[in-house]
């Protein structure tokens, strides 16, 4: 006979409790990935907002000068860039997919543990049941 019910029940416990835990890491880390996207998203589009009217007013401003022209056209094209354009956010997020991506696989394998040691312990259970039961009716002579 292999463990007894109650070992089964603390493997059970051991990863449930891994499970949860990983469960628990990956959301928090899915939860600052999206803000992180969300907010780099809202600023550049704001900050972009901003720039594309101060262009626009700078342009109805002062017309008929090619040098001005040419520095207008050099603000618009350093609009603030999205998360996944800046390198150095673009690592923090490529970061944050790889470790959401792993507790996503140790959370698959603690909860694939814990399924597994959950029905062990069931049929040991069983198994103690009935060789309780076994006994005490032997002991009865039955």
């Amino acid at each position: 006979m292999g463990l007894t019910s109650s070992s089964y029940y603390e493997l059970y416990k051991k990863y449930n409790s891994a499970y949860k835990s990983y469960k628990k890491n990956q959301e928090s880390l899915q939860t600052i990935l999206d803000n992180l996207r969300d907010k780099s998203s809202t600023k550049s589009t704001s900050v972009n907002s901003k720039i594309d009217d101060l262009v626009e007013d700078l342009n109805k401003a002062v017309r008929h000068n090619g040098l001005f022209s040419s520095q207008i056209s050099d603000i618009s094209s350093s609009k603030e860039r999205s998360a996944d354009s800046d390198p150095v956010l673009q690592t923090a997020v490529s970061n944050l997919e790889e470790e959401i991506s792993r507790l996503k696989q140790k959370k698959e394998k603690a909860e694939s543990d814990k399924d597994y040691y959950y029905q062990l312990y069931q049929t040991a259970k069983e198994q103690e049941k009935d060789a309780t039961i076994n006994t005490i009716l032997s002991m009865l002579n039955w």
